[in-house]
């Protein structure tokens, strides 16, 4: 399985490489101390033996992670366990190489095992100076004759694989920039590619509401032509319901035209707007006080059409019916959400009056259907004035 994360693979090739330096390191210090023969030896070749089946691992596995805690806990412990508890032989090139593990454990396992790793080390280090530094460094000098050039080559492979980590990362890290750099700029031209299309797509819609809203002013206008042609008192109070109801649709698209978001509406502003427009065409104009009361800022299209049709029915009935013999009076409305509920108030101060049986029925049965659509109950309370109150939900549709 390949590795697709760069930071991944730059981690991977690190570990890799790492194992076959220390393996050539560790076999060749062991290699010129062989003559010697020193009881420390052994760990050397157990460090190369950890390299070894670190590197094979490696061939079979994408798995770096145990290969950074194997390599680093490995060599952490020997030169500790070396230096502390076996026959306390440990040079200069000890200290360096638990340097080099903590880094290495940085690299590749993160900043608070690397820390970790780093603060054990420092105690282990400190432990050794303050107990067998002096006596370990006679012995080194005594009974080691080629001690410097063990010494250098050790440290000089540290001081390199050391450099080569440091250098690898740093190098892919500047490439990831460049990569990073490149993909902004590329996420850029595509924002700004969609901000454009949105924009235009945003101005089509706008004109699309307003021709819709134009097209529906239109029919308006037909109709009142019409209204003004019938004959009957009745059929005038059609053409006027009518009118109504589609100038309750047209103002909802003239509204969105000049909305920034043009899925939601503005809704106080819509209701006090259209109950206003229904008032200043009836026979009350300024004599009807308006009070909306809402919790809720903006609402959708799909609730707010069939609760746009619901109040013109009630504002209509209020206007054709409630105020006849007082000549005026009181509209209000409260709309709050809660959770997925809607509450709707609708009351009037006005007398009830009981509508004539001709002209009750379709007004009163679009009550009815728009509350259905709505997903909601309905009561009406007569005790000095007429209440409506609804409890609704969005609309469902199959």
């Amino acid at each position: 399985m390949g590795i697709d994360n760069p930071f991944d693979q730059a981690k991977y090739t690190i570990a890799r490489n790492v194992s076959y330096a220390t393996i050539v390191v560790f076999t060749t210090v062991s290699l010129l101390m062989t003559k010697e023969n020193p009881p420390i030896l052994i760990f050397y070749w157990m460090s190369a033996g950890m390299a070894v089946l670190g590197s094979i691992y490696l061939l079979f596995s994408r798995n770096y992670k145990v290969v950074y805690f194997g390599m680093t806990i490995g060599a952490s412990a020997v030169i500790q366990y070396v230096a502390n508890f076996s026959d306390h032989y440990l040079h200069y090139a000890g200290f360096l190489w638990l340097g080099f593990a903590s880094v290495y454990a940085f690299l590749g396992l993160g900043k608070k095992i690397g820390l970790m790793i780093l603060c054990l080390n420092l105690i282990g280090i400190v432990y050794f100076f303050l107990n067998f530094f002096d006596d370990n460094l006679l012995y080194l000098q005594h009974e080691i004759s080629n001690y410097h050039v063990v010494s250098v080559v050790e440290v000089t492979s540290v001081i390199m694989m050391l450099s080569y980590m440091i250098f690898h990362f740093i190098n892919f890290h500047e490439k990831a920039l460049v990569s990073l750099e490149k993909a902004n700029d590329d996420l850029e031209k595509q924002n700004d590619l969609i901000r454009t299309q949105n924009e235009e797509k945003t101005v089509l819609v706008k004109e699309i509401h307003h021709r819709i809203k134009n097209n529906l002013q239109i029919i308006i206008s037909l109709l009142r032509m019409q209204r003004e042609e019938a004959v009957s008192e009745e059929s005038q109070e059609n053409f006027t319901e009518a009118i109504n109801r589609i100038m309750t649709m047209s103002l909802i698209h003239q509204k969105l035209y000049k909305e920034e978001e043009l899925s939601k509406i503005d809704l106080k502003s819509y209701i006090e707007q259209l109950v206003e427009d229904l008032i200043s065409v009836s026979l009350f104009r300024d004599k009807v006080e308006l009070q909306v009361e809402t919790n809720i800022s903006h609402m959708g299209l799909d609730m707010v059409v069939p609760l746009g049709l619901l109040i013109n029915e009630l504002v209509s009935n209020t206007l054709k019916y409630a105020f006849i013999e007082s000549g005026g009076g009181e509209i209000k409305i409260r709309l709050n959400q809660s959770g997925p509920s809607y509450g709707f108030a609708y009351f009037d101060n006005g007398i009830w009056k009981e509508p004539e049986e001709r002209s009750s029925g379709f007004g009163t049965e679009l009550i009815d259907i728009l509350t259905e659509q709505l997903n909601g109950t309905k009561k009406l309370t007569i005790n000095n004035g007429t209440s409506y109150n609804f409890t609704l939900k969005e609309p469902t549709y199959v």
